[in-house]
C-alpha cells in the first residue's frame, strides 16, 4: 500500500525557525471514510488544534492538494509544505507509524516561510488604536 502526504511545520514564535510538526496524508484506511485526508500532528500541541484541522477538512472537503486551507485561523503558526511525497507499507497501521518516525524521529527546521498561495486573515482586529475622549490619559 502507498500512501501520499504533506508535511506540516509550526513555529513557536515569529523569530524562531520552523520545525516539524505534523502531517496531513491520503485516507487508506477503512475508518473516516467521509474524510479524503487526514491529519496527525504533535502531542505537545493541545487536542483542540487537531480537531479545528479534522473539521476543516470535512467541512471543506479538502484533499491533500489544498490541504492547508485546513489552517485557516492558525495559518500564522503552522504552514503546510508544498511537496507531496509517498510512504509505503503493507497495512494502514504499519503506514500511520512510518509516517510518525519521518515526522517526530528527525526533526529537520527550516529557517524559511513557504510562500503562501492564499490570504492569512487575522485572527483578531484592534477595535480601538488610539485613545478616545473616555480613555485620555
Amino acid at each position: 500500500m502507498r500512501v501520499r502526504y504533506r508535511l506540516i511545520e509550526k513555529r513557536w514564535h515569529k523569530d524562531e525557525p520552523w520545525e516539524l510538526w505534523g502531517a496531513v496524508y491520503d485516507n487508506a484506511g477503512e475508518m473516516f471514510t467521509d474524510s479524503a485526508i487526514l491529519v496527525t500532528g504533535s502531542l505537545a500541541e493541545h487536542r483542540s488544534v487537531l480537531r479545528y484541522f479534522e473539521e476543516r477538512i470535512g467541512r471543506l472537503a479538502l484533499t491533500l492538494e489544498n490541504a492547508e486551507r485546513m489552517l485557516g485561523e492558525y495559518a500564522s503558526a503552522f504552514q503546510v509544505r508544498p511537496q507531496i511525497e509517498t510512504i509505503e507499507g503493507r497495512t494502514f497501521q504499519d503506514i500511520h507509524r512510518r509516517l510518525w518516525r519521518q515526522i517526530f524521529d528527525r526533526p529537520r527546521p527550516r529557517d524559511r516561510e513557504i510562500p503562501l498561495r492564499y490570504t492569512i486573515q487575522p485572527a483578531y482586529h484592534a477595535l480601538r488604536e488610539e485613545k478616545d475622549e473616555y480613555h485620555a490619559g
